[in-house]
């Protein structure tokens, strides 16, 4: 029988320590709640600051990008156009020079044809030589014969 009314005074104190406990969490819980949204509505009201005063610097500096790819892509444009430009100079200079070659390799041809006539006729013009001197020689040795 002694031991029974032990047993409530200690059944008693643990229930008076859980309940403390779990009060004790419960407002620990609350705190920490508290805390971490307070912290947490400070975090972005910062973080929404800082990204409303950094805005119009985001704003001009993608502006100023703007405007130097726009510069740059003029510039690429005018260089474009420069090398089309160029590019049909150097087509009509190389039909130009395939003209010009053409008309060489014509003229080369007749050079050729010409020359060939040329040394044809230096040919004939040397045989009818030989045959004069010859003509001549013969009249010569008739000659001396004759005066001899």
């Amino acid at each position: 029988m002694l031991i029974k009314p032990f047993s409530l005074i200690k059944l008693s104190c643990m229930v008076g320590v859980r309940g403390t406990a779990i009060g004790i969490n419960a407002w620990v819980e609350i705190v920490c709640a508290f805390i971490y949204f307070n912290v947490s509505m400070f975090w972005r009201s910062v973080l929404w600051i800082v990204s409303l005063i950094t805005l119009p610097v985001c704003a001009l500096a993608a502006l100023h990008r703007e405007k130097q790819l726009r510069a740059q892509l003029y510039e690429l444009r005018d260089i474009l156009d420069s090398l089309m430009w160029d590019r049909k100079e150097l087509d009509e200079r190389i039909r130009v020079a395939i003209k010009e070659h053409e008309m060489m390799e014509m003229m080369l041809g007749e050079l050729e044809d010409e020359y060939e006539e040329a040394m044809h006729k230096i040919k004939i013009l040397e045989t009818k030589m030989m045959k004069c001197s010859t003509f001549f020689d013969s009249c010569k040795i008739s000659r001396m014969k004759t005066t001899a």
